[in-house]
């Protein structure tokens, strides 16, 4: 039964990890509906859509790298709590018949730290900009804007994954500061 195997969890926080590929699309969709409120021409119908939008983004953006990441992470930790057997082996706490480093263990555990990285440096630019997801695009890092002005993207804003795993990683780099907008 899956839900009596013992990485089922793990796997669980690990889809709540992968989320952060879905970040960029989280982060343009928001700022492509707070560029459309802020022109007068909408009706009041557009407006709710587009206000809707934002706060589902934000919504989204709090409970995947907020409210998750102690669940994900507890999850993360179990999956290294490996202890010897009696016959010599590493076995995961769990549940003694998965032997450690070995196999879907070893896939897993890869996964985690990969994803986990990613889950963590996410969760904590976010929290930096408390979870104002307008000031963190809008941010400036090394008097760089952090997502530059681009009319290549719909929301106005270079907004991929690649910029946001750099921002991410350099606003963690000590001497850096993600400069907030005012």
């Amino acid at each position: 039964d899956l839900v009596d195997w013992p990485l089922t969890w793990t796997c669980c926080a690990l889809a709540v990890a992968a989320l952060v590929l879905l970040c960029p699309q989280l982060l343009r969709a928001f700022y492509s509906a707070e560029r459309r409120t802020e022109k007068d021409e909408l009706d009041l119908g557009d407006r709710k859509h587009y206000m809707r939008v934002k706060v589902w983004c934000s919504l989204m953006c709090f409970l995947i790298f907020s409210l998750m990441v102690v669940p994900a992470f507890g999850e993360f930790a179990a999956l290294f709590r490996c202890r010897r057997a009696a016959d010599g082996a590493w076995r995961l706490s769990a549940d003694q018949s998965i032997r450690c480093w070995e196999g879907v263990h070893l896939f897993v555990s890869i996964a985690c730290l990969v994803l986990g990285s990613l889950y963590l440096a996410c969760s904590l630019l976010l929290e930096t900009v408390n979870f104002e997801l307008r000031s963190l695009l809008e941010s400036k890092l090394a008097e760089q804007a952090s997502f530059p002005a681009s009319s290549h993207f719909s929301c106005g804003r270079k907004v991929t994954l690649r910029r946001l795993l750099y921002i991410m990683f350099a606003h963690l780099l000590p001497g850096s500061r993600l400069g907030l907008p005012k």
